[in-house]
């Protein structure tokens, strides 16, 4: 019974942090989420230490120094953030040091469910579109497409007004972050196995997904993990000529496929009209995306504003919010620069640093830059920090157990 429901809260973590549905996205998707992790905790036997109430006092000040400073208080914000640590808290006692293993296995299970609907995608979309439309959780979300439809374990979204190539989503509301949860998959697989394809199903597979996400994000990261691993892994003289030559295939691929260097270009050009988007979007009374370029100007404007704390989740104090409308940011570092300041910057450094560190030791690699490698290229593209499985990643090492590390250890040793 019990390992049930850890296989059945994995698979919840995984659809809230695909963000592809209202309910995922909602105060009341929240509320269950702490509700459910809640009778987890209490099926479990899992006790509030002095660790989680040091954690959990951290954020109160931090909420409280907040309102002082801003006069505002946004109880949503705090009451999601308060969520997802204890969320962290409650999967890190259930899981332990196999985590990353039903991590692994649920997003290979997901991963493999994407290309047999991506296939059909490719063969059929009108018919995918109706059978999804019979299905469909996704809610009112409104993303000025043609159509948007979830079923959990899949999205489909289709602007027909657009030359948008037909990508695939997976259970995420956009490609780009189901390709950064396959490049967790398959860094944890490679620590695990190695750069080994033979008998390497897990791998094959997510690689296989990986691809047909057309993620420039996703594929920059695979591709500097696969670079790091090789150093690591060959200790002998042929290793930096080894290295040498992934590094100059990765950047040939991302220059020279054309949807690939396209992208990137948008992006950096998109980055440098940044005021010119925001008076645009000011005047038509809309919303824009920043990109990822600019994203960073926006988030450095205010950090210089409110550097110690951020904005605190009030949207209205963000250079680029007037009157409800302007532009957003899809860069991740910029938004925890913008939304925490010094405070959050300084969290997430560490944290995320010694996280990566406890994913190594448990599989006895010395791979102790993978996770960040990973997580600062997923940053850098998406807010993904909105998602509690990557939050819950970044912040694990906070409600760390020594005892975990060796005691997988010792599991690998039989």
């Amino acid at each position: 019974m019990k390992d049930k429901l850890k296989n059945l809260y994995i698979i919840i973590l995984l659809f809230y942090s695909g963000l592809s549905t209202e309910f995922f996205k909602s105060q009341n998707g929240i509320i269950a989420l702490f509700v459910f992790s809640g009778i987890m905790a209490f099926i479990f036997k899992v006790k509030i230490n002095k660790i989680f109430l040091y954690a959990f006092s951290v954020w109160v000040i931090y909420i409280i120094l907040s309102y002082f400073s801003h006069g505002v208080f946004t109880p949503f914000f705090a009451f999601r953030n308060f969520v997802f640590i204890y969320v962290t808290y409650v999967v890190i006692n259930i899981y332990r040091n196999r985590l990353t293993q039903y991590f692994e296995k649920y997003i290979t299970i997901l991963a493999l469910i994407s290309i047999v609907f991506y296939a059909w995608q490719m063969l059929s979309v009108n018919t995918l579109a109706s059978f999804m439309n019979i299905f469909n959780v996704a809610g009112d979300i409104q993303r000025g497409s043609d159509y948007f439809y979830n079923i959990l374990v899949y999205t489909l979204e289709i602007n027909r007004g657009t030359n948008s190539i037909l990508r695939n989503y997976g259970f995420c509301f956009e490609p780009g972050p189901f390709s950064i949860y396959l490049s967790l998959g398959i860094l944890f697989n490679l620590m695990d196995k190695g750069i080994r394809f033979r008998e390497n199903r897990n791998l094959i597979i997510m690689l296989i997904a990986l691809l047909t996400t057309q993620s420039t994000t996703g594929y920059l990261a695979v591709g500097s993990l696969f670079v790091y691993i090789s150093y690591k892994q060959n200790r002998s003289i042929f290793k930096y000529y080894i290295v040498a030559f992934l590094a100059l295939g990765l950047v040939t691929l991302i220059l020279y496929i054309p949807f690939l260097g396209d992208k990137i270009r948008i992006t950096y050009e998109s980055g440098l009209a940044v005021e010119q988007t925001l008076n645009r979007a000011i005047n038509l009374n809309t919303n824009y995306s920043a990109g990822r370029f600019g994203g960073i100007i926006l988030g450095w404007k205010d950090f210089i504003r409110f550097p110690l704390l951020g904005i605190s989740g009030i949207t209205e104090l963000s250079y680029g919010r007037h009157s409800g409308y302007g532009i957003y940011m899809v860069n991740g570092i910029a938004n925890i620069m913008s939304t925490f300041g010094l405070f959050g910057i300084i969290m997430y450094l560490i944290f995320l640093i010694k996280s990566s560190k406890f994913f190594s030791s448990i599989y006895g690699r010395d791979s102790n830059l993978g996770f960040v490698i990973v997580m600062l290229i997923s940053l850098f593209s998406y807010s993904v920090h909105f998602g509690v499985l990557t939050f819950m990643f970044i912040f694990s090492s906070i409600f760390i157990n020594k005892n975990y590390i060796n005691y997988y250890q010792f599991i690998n040793k039989q």
